[in-house]
């Protein structure tokens, strides 16, 4: 049996304790090669510095903790790329940002990539992840990002990006203030630490697997 994280494996064993621990084994997910730095692609983000949230605005992803975060100042804006909007997150936003957010449905990877590279940081504070692609993609584009220190996310961020401990705008204050003044650091540790994925280590590993069942 394969996981796609330790995690997940936890997960499966505290569900199905029957299983054997040996017969589990974790191989890490890929990610697109549509996800790079863009050289000299920041002039949006100097114009209206943004924060990017990237996915399902379920309970469990904490969307309404991310605007109350940027609704605590207005030096940020927020860009948000998931499903179209229902009525009660768009009285949120308009109560809490005014005219500061943005919604982009439906977007192709080439778009999504554009706002990694212009945004000041992604904001990820998922309560539960069995990956975690989107900060992939980010620390492949060079973008900095802010998430929730739980489940899966440690796996994948490694010692990129800032992990919260809780779901306190104070420690997301401390979090934006350590990548305004650490961010080339932060940004080429998330490179390092995306090198470590790819379908190409995934299908080895899994292939690898086969191999030895037969």
């Amino acid at each position: 049996m394969i996981c796609i994280s330790e995690n997940t494996k936890k997960d499966l064993l505290h569900f199905y304790p029957e299983f054997s621990k040996k017969d589990i084994r974790v191989v890490y997910n890929g990610m697109s090669s549509d996800y790079s730095a863009i050289p000299n692609d920041k002039s949006d983000n100097q114009k209206k510095p943004f924060f990017l949230f990237v996915g399902s605005r379920v309970t469990y992803k904490n969307f309404n903790f991310v605007v109350n975060c940027i609704a605590q100042s207005n030096d940020f804006h927020l860009k948000i790329v998931g499903s179209k909007l229902n009525s009660n997150e768009i009285h949120l936003l308009n109560t809490q940002l005014g005219n500061r957010w943005e919604v982009y449905e439906n977007i192709n990877n080439t778009e999504l990539n554009i706002l990694y590279n212009n945004a000041f940081s992604l904001i990820y504070p998922s309560s539960y992840e069995g990956f975690g692609i989107p900060l992939l993609e980010a620390m492949k584009s060079g973008c900095p990002f802010i998430a929730l220190n739980a489940s899966s996310i440690p796996e994948v961020a490694g010692n990129a990006g800032v992990l919260l401990e809780n779901l306190s705008i104070n420690e997301f204050n401390k979090a934006a203030i350590l990548i305004s003044k650490d961010r080339i650091n932060i940004i080429n540790k998330g490179f390092e630490q995306a090198n470590k994925f790819s379908w190409d280590i995934c299908y080895g590993e899994i292939l690898k697997i086969y191999k030895e069942l037969n």
